[in-house]
């Protein structure tokens, strides 16, 4: 019952949707924490620079992160309208984006990974419009210079350049030329910063978070019982959508296979790079609920039945456990 409320696509939906989004938020609105939580790894020299701005302010930091998730939210559930990944019209998308980006008490402050995604957003939607098209030199261009942003905004990003070139061998036929140019959009945006930053003899400065970010040697993970908790319901639901989707995967339209390959491998390597890297820290969640949206959505759109209303409701029951307790 309250799973086919979020189905529709309706205002009235919109309206229950922002509501639920909120309420995981007033927590954080009434009772404020005095300090932003602790980055456990280097964030970017460029991200510093700006989310200094609010670290005295962590009433203003939680509220842009509330409004920037939001209109995240919106735009994947735009993106799934225009290319129809899930099925039919759902704000689902939306809903459990929200949910994912909401439910870690330290993710409702501002924090580099939450702007990055909107490099990655635009990314990913450049890349499924490049399918079908004869010739993408531009988008895939594009492409790979808004990807390169984000890693110069969040370094971890760097684990993504796999996912999209696996994306470019999904959605695009072999083309020599498109890796060329795929490759020259990913590096502009580092060597120009890199120039600048050797000129002014702090090239280390901007070298370091990247490679920190691939150094396998550290396991860092530190959360509250009831967010455990959440973790693995998350990871429980999450593995029951992946395997449903894998089963059906077979029987949908060409694109629709291609786009969710590529999804796949989007949530494989995020979470790998999330579970085995130096980067191991709450602002990844922010990456890996993108590609982690679509198969929930996928699974909770296309399943019925008792079962899936139980996995639906103790799915938001643990995200608030999490988030009050």
């Amino acid at each position: 019952m309250i799973l086919k409320l979020f189905k529709n696509h309706s205002p009235v939906t919109i309206l229950l949707l922002l509501l639920v989004y909120l309420g995981y938020w007033l927590n954080i609105f009434i009772f404020q924490h005095t300090d932003l939580p602790a980055n456990p790894h280097q964030s970017s020299h460029l991200y510093n620079w700006f989310g200094g701005l609010f670290s005295n302010y962590p009433t203003v930091s939680s509220a842009i992160a509330f409004f920037l998730i939001a209109i995240q939210s919106f735009i994947i559930e735009r993106i799934n309208s225009k290319f129809m990944v899930i099925e039919g019209r759902t704000y689902l998308p939306a809903l459990f984006f929200m949910i994912i980006c909401s439910s870690f008490k330290d993710m409702h402050y501002l924090n580099p990974a939450i702007i990055a995604n909107f490099f990655i957003l635009f990314a990913f939607y450049k890349l499924i419009d490049s399918h079908k098209k004869h010739k993408a030199n531009s988008i895939v261009f594009d492409t790979f210079l808004l990807l390169s942003i984000a890693s110069l905004i969040y370094p971890p990003t760097v684990y993504l350049l796999p996912v999209f070139f696996a994306g470019i061998t999904i959605l695009r036929p072999f083309i020599f030329s498109e890796w060329i140019i795929a490759l020259t959009g990913y590096l502009t945006p580092l060597v120009i910063c890199y120039a600048f930053y050797f000129i002014n003899d702090e090239a280390e400065t901007l070298l370091n978070p990247f490679i920190n970010s691939l150094t396998f040697n550290r396991f860092y993970f530190q959360y509250e019982t009831f967010e455990y908790i959440y973790i693995g319901v998350l990871g429980l639901t999450a593995l029951i959508s992946l395997f449903s989707t894998l089963s059906i995967i077979s029987s949908k339209k060409i694109n629709i296979r291609k786009y969710f390959s590529f999804i796949v491998w989007f949530f494989v390597i995020s979470i790998a790079a999330t579970i085995l890297a130096y980067v191991n820290s709450y602002e990844m969640i922010a990456i890996v609920a993108m590609p982690l949206t679509f198969l929930l959505s996928s699974y909770f759109n296309s399943q019925k039945g008792i079962f899936t209303e139980i996995i639906f409701s103790a799915f938001l029951f643990a995200s608030f456990l999490a988030i009050y307790l």
